[in-house]
């Protein structure tokens, strides 16, 4: 754990998260970022009513139904 092989790549992939971070908010706000993953069109739908209590980006309807049965558990 003290290694000095393992310290060089603990170091070298947090200074590359930080670099790839940077890089991504740079182009945010030269209005040149463009995502990789897009949410599906029933996390859209569920977010217009529980966009503020809800976090997640995968499907909502792999746990709650289909988008024509949106609470089957009465969430």
């Amino acid at each position: 754990m003290k290694s000095k092989e393992k310290k060089e790549r603990c170091g070298g992939l947090s200074g590359d998260v930080a670099k790839f971070t940077i890089d991504m908010l740079n182009e945010h706000f030269e209005g040149a970022f463009a995502p990789t993953f897009m949410p599906t069109d029933d996390v859209g739908e569920c977010k217009a009513c529980h966009g503020k209590y809800t976090q997640g980006k995968d499907s909502c309807s792999v746990c709650h139904g289909g988008l024509n049965d949106p609470h089957p558990d009465g969430i």
